[in-house]
């Protein structure tokens, strides 16, 4: 009975992990899609023709580099008090997270 109760514990505890912590480096974009739920990014930020940032809201957000997961930000991977989260591709170090795609562009 006991050993029963641990395996329910342990399933329930994996069952009830954020999506986010299950998307791995070397995924394809239909990958993610699949582990995620199909649960959409709320903010896709295209770098280049092969670079783009998903953000799943403010504080997680991953880099694919010719359809392949590279990276990866969250706040379990941060140090302390490190928001919101930045997903750029190597040599481009944005000063802040990017707006939105629908946001208007700044004015000069």
């Amino acid at each position: 009975m006991r050993q029963c109760l641990l395996v329910v514990v342990a399933v329930v505890a994996v069952g009830c992990a954020h999506p986010f912590s299950r998307i791995q480096p070397g995924m394809n974009s239909t990958e993610v899609r699949g582990t995620t739920g199909n649960v959409a990014p709320s903010n896709v930020v295209p770098w280049s023709a092969s670079a783009q940032s998903w953000y799943y809201g403010g504080d997680r957000c991953i880099l694919i580099i010719d359809d392949k997961v590279v990276a990866k930000y969250s706040p379990d991977d941060a140090p302390t008090g490190t928001t919101p989260a930045v997903c750029a591709p190597p040599g481009v170090t944005p000063a802040s997270p990017p707006p939105p795609a629908s946001a208007p562009a700044p004015t000069p």
